[in-house]
């Protein structure tokens, strides 16, 4: 769930020679219409970027694969719809459903301002880096591409420029003199044809040569506002002399990623080519670096598999909470005797797994009023959230119950949009309790569907809920009424294992609630009537009750008392602490949500009680 520190140097740069563009023929094209998977190689993502520094690579944490909206808010790198061919931008800058349907894609990114911790040093030094690997024999570099303005609600410009530098890790970067118009933003769409001539700048370099869209100044607005999307199609890059052509195989993707974070410790490890691979020899080696303990695997060995352009390595034993990274020789896998390149550079492919879970909790009381931390994105501590689809999350809102914090989500913005959302309450272990029960406010605005309110045991704490069994406690909500309702769940049935709860929230193109959720408690009630070898209390319920308020009337002495309410089950559905004077009065007790039926009321003062039944009608 998006909320975890990094335990390796997040900062630090990736500099993947196997990553690196071989140029071949006379000139590279890339459509990025392939970007659903993974970048191409070659290609990778920086923040912090500067005219003297490469900045660091988050292309293993701050892309997002998935198709995402134009108009989405949240900073990253992302996959875009492509600005090419779009007649009317503002129609499909706002449809979901549209932007996810077309093929075209673009590269794109997010700015956000200096003071998100989400995606940090991006106003100014987002970057679209191409590693190549040489320039050999090669002269008269030409770059043509598109930069495309995604966001016409954007207020804030960004300009941005083309420059290059050279070496494993550049100190200097040169600007490179570009054609067209090379400012985006501004509350405005646009797709701009630039072109850039490097002149003999790139000529015949033996070595790392890197190419940046960078945007190396703060954004800039007269009257504030957010920072566009800004995207990159059609990248065309052609040269003079015909560069040789490749045979080694090429790394496309490593899994886990590098730089990765809370990787299962049942992962195996996987290294994907450009090409079919045969296994060579050698050995593949995984250094536990928090324990200083090694792996050493033959390429030859059963557990290391290959399929195709696939090298799949099982087996590997791997521990919770450490640091990882992996090695491998350069005779491991080779194409029809041309040999990969090795991976010796220790921070080539490095990973961190999977934290060890805390202690389950035995108990929750949550109302969010001093939890929240810097809203709207903080959640409490030991709090998750996923989204699964959709730009549309649960944060935390100033506007709950009571006018006190609350957790919130609405799906409605700029129009209805797809989205399918969780909230998880921390690993909860209630097998002390002999009735533990859920309580909750819940607030819905506007039609839409319900949230469901679900266990799970097998749920690990981290990634997709989906990918773990879960019980639907089938709460039922009231129909839209803009009010505070309160509802509970029995949990009896889940107490022997622990487990979490999820509130799952899905909206689509056509309809969007708003939910807030407050108040969130496990209690302990006592099922059934207490023993009448207490003195009974005198009150009498008014009349039939609604299915949100009934009325009493007490006779007692004045003091502090609870209220009850069981149904014919036994089960406790409510309660509420009240103060009352000495004497008969009045009091309405509200906030539940009962359906129609016979139910008992209890009070007590701990010392007396008494018990009235009463029917919703």
């Amino acid at each position: 769930m998006k909320k975890l520190a990094l335990l390796i140097g997040a900062a630090a740069i990736s500099q993947m020679s196997m990553a690196q563009l071989s140029l071949s023929g006379t000139s590279y094209t890339q459509n990025f219409d392939n970007i659903g998977t993974a970048l191409p190689v070659g290609w990778a993502l920086y923040t912090g970027a500067t005219s003297s520094a490469l900045g660091n690579d988050v292309t293993a944490t701050k892309y997002t694969a998935a198709a995402t909206q134009w108009t989405s808010t949240t900073g990253g790198f992302r996959n875009s719809a492509s600005a090419n061919g779009q007649p009317n931008f503002a129609a499909i800058g706002t449809n979901t459903a549209a932007q996810a349907a077309v093929t075209d894609r673009a590269l794109s990114v997010r700015q956000v301002g200096y003071t998100s911790s989400s995606f940090p040093q991006s106003d100014s030094g987002a970057a679209f880096v191409l590693h190549i690997a040489n320039t050999a024999s090669l002269t008269n570099f030409q770059l043509a591409f598109n930069l495309q303005s995604l966001d016409s609600t954007s207020a804030r410009a960004t300009t941005w420029t083309v420059d290059y530098g050279f070496g494993s890790n550049p100190t200097s970067f040169t600007s490179a003199t570009v054609v067209g118009n090379k400012t985006v933003g501004g509350n405005s769409f646009s797709n701009n044809a630039l072109t850039v001539n490097f002149g003999t700048a790139l000529d015949n370099q033996s070595g790392d040569v890197w190419i940046r869209i960078a945007a190396l100044n703060v954004s800039v607005s007269s009257t504030g506002g957010s920072r566009t999307t800004t995207g990159i199609d059609d990248f065309n890059l052609t040269w003079t002399g015909a560069a040789p052509t490749v045979y080694n195989p090429v790394v496309m993707s490593l899994s886990p990623a590098n730089n990765s974070i809370n990787v299962p410790v049942a992962s195996n490890l996987m290294v994907t080519f450009d090409r079919s691979v045969n296994k060579g020899t050698g050995n593949i080696f995984v250094k536990n670096v928090t324990d200083q303990t090694s792996q050493t695997i033959a390429v030859t060995a059963p557990n290391v598999a290959v399929a195709n352009n696939q090298v799949t390595i099982s087996g590997v034993t791997l521990a919770m909470g450490k640091s990882y990274y992996v090695t491998y020789d350069s005779t491991a896998f080779d194409t029809a005797g041309f040999v990969c390149k090795g991976i010796y550079d220790t921070t080539d492919w490095t990973f961190s797994t999977i934290a060890p879970p805390p202690p389950p909790m035995t108990n929750l009381t949550e109302n969010f009023d001093t939890t929240c931390g810097a809203m709207p994105s903080h959640l409490p501590a030991r709090w998750m959230k996923y989204s699964v689809v959709g730009s549309q999350q649960w944060n935390c809102t100033a506007f709950g119950y009571n006018s006190t914090a609350a957790v919130s989500i609405n799906g409605y913005q700029s129009g209805n949009n797809l989205n399918e959302d969780w909230l998880l309450t921390p690993q909860l272990d209630l097998s002390a309790m002999a009735n533990p029960t859920l309580n909750f406010r819940a607030f819905k605005k506007f039609a839409g569907d319900d949230i469901h309110v679900l266990v799970s045991s097998n749920y690990t704490g981290v990634g997709d809920p989906n990918t773990a069994t879960w019980t639907d406690l089938n709460v039922n909500f009231a129909t839209v009424d803009t009010n505070w309702n309160v509802y509970m769940a029995a949990l009896n049935s889940h107490k022997t294992t622990p487990f979490f709860i999820g509130f799952k929230y899905t909206s689509t193109t056509t309809s969007a609630a708003q939910w807030k959720l407050d108040e969130i408690s496990l209690t302990n009630p006592i099922t059934g009537i207490q023993s009448a070898s207490k003195a009974s209390l005198n009150f009498t319920v008014v009349g039939t009750a609604s299915a949100n308020d009934l009325a009493i009337i007490t006779d007692v002495k004045a003091g502090s008392y609870k209220a009850s309410i069981v149904d014919l089950t036994g089960k406790v559905v409510f309660t509420q602490d009240l103060n009352c004077k000495t004497g008969k009065q009045a009091i309405t007790i509200a906030g539940f949500h009962l359906s129609n039926g016979m139910y008992l009321l209890n009070l007590s003062n701990g010392k007396e009680q008494g018990t009235a039944k009463f029917i919703v009608e």
